[in-house]
């Protein structure tokens, strides 16, 4: 599995369903369940979270030895949920 680094968008929106779509025009997904409008932002957001996590795991796992346990902890998560994004895990 690849993931994108395009910027995705709501595009047609009908009654029963939502479309996400990326650059290009080409429908990424098609949400029809509800809450639809809260599920497709979400989705729609996807690529730019991914980035957004990757730099602050970057950046803050620069120096790991001054970490408190917590912290630690929550980069860990962070990278298996970069992992999971892009199909690693």
């Amino acid at each position: 599995m690849s993931h994108t680094k395009d910027h995705w968008a709501i595009g047609i929106i009908g009654e029963e369903s939502v479309e996400v779509i990326n650059n290009e025009g080409c429908v990424v997904a098609c949400v029809e369940h509800y809450p639809l409008m809260e599920t497709a932002r979400f989705i729609a957001a996807a690529p730019e979270l991914l980035a957004a996590l990757q730099s602050l795991v970057e950046l803050l796992a620069d120096d790991e030895s001054h970490m408190l346990p917590e912290e630690h902890v929550m980069i860990g998560n962070a990278r298996e949920a970069i992992a999971k994004a892009k199909g690693k895990n």
